[in-house]
């Protein structure tokens, strides 16, 4: 679900509390913008009527985003559960390796099968697209080393050793990594952001509370005292919060 009221104008944060050298954006070519893709599902955790809507731009190979995911996050969980926050991960891939990966995330949902597909089978591809940008994160040294390995024109048969860790047959990884259809999506989708926000650093996130018109971007690693003070804002107008 993206940001489903869009408060008044976005405005760019304090920075104050960014640490030095959040990873650098380069320049996009506009002439290299796929022309019409379909869109990428969501990635998201949380109740979309939560009050708090985050949404975290970041690239799988980008060590900031990783730290970020690996430390601070973990304690914004917490919020998420509690209903809170509804966060949205939207992946903006910053090389063939990060793009290659952000394909496997979302693998599974290049299959037209979603009106065929129960509810619970639906979860579970949810689930399972959360499951495989969890392990990117989490174990990122580790599968970027693994993968960067070897000479460039193998970089697909470097992927297909670590399927199994993602849940995917070697058949799945594949057809997933060869799917240009999927692979113009998620670089659709970095266009867009790009477009939307005039993005300077990564981590990148949209933080709004349609209640109360609230939609400021921040841009490098986020503090937890700053989540927290957009949960704060909500819990001193009670009366606003969204039911």
């Amino acid at each position: 679900m993206a940001l489903a009221e869009k408060p008044a104008t976005m405005t760019p944060s304090n920075q104050h509390t960014l640490p030095p050298s959040p990873i650098a954006l380069p320049p996009l070519d506009a002439s290299k913008k796929p022309l019409t893709p379909s869109i990428l599902p969501q990635i998201a955790l949380g109740n979309p009527k939560a009050p708090v809507y985050v949404e975290m731009i970041f690239c799988l190979t980008c060590r900031h985003c990783g730290e970020f995911y690996t430390t601070t996050f973990q304690k914004i969980k917490p919020l998420i559960d509690s209903g809170k926050i509804y966060w949205i991960f939207k992946q903006y891939p910053m090389d063939p390796l990060a793009l290659a990966a952000a394909s496997l995330t979302y693998c599974e949902d290049d299959k037209k099968t979603s009106e065929t597909q129960t509810q619970q089978e639906n979860d579970q591809t949810r689930q399972d697209r959360y499951t495989r940008m969890d392990y990117l994160l989490t174990h990122q040294e580790a599968w970027i080393t693994r993968v960067q390995k070897g000479p460039p024109d193998r970089l697909h048969q470097r992927f297909e050793e670590i399927a199994k860790n993602l849940g995917l047959t070697l058949a799945q990884c594949q057809a997933c990594l060869k799917n240009q259809r999927l692979i113009d999506t998620i670089v659709f989708q970095r266009f867009d952001l790009q477009d939307d926000l005039k993005l300077t650093a990564l981590p990148a996130y949209v933080i709004a509370i349609p209640a109360l018109k609230i939609r400021n971007l921040h841009q490098g690693v986020l503090d937890f005292s700053v989540v927290e003070a957009y949960v704060k804002k909500i819990e001193t107008h009670p009366t606003r919060m969204t039911k």
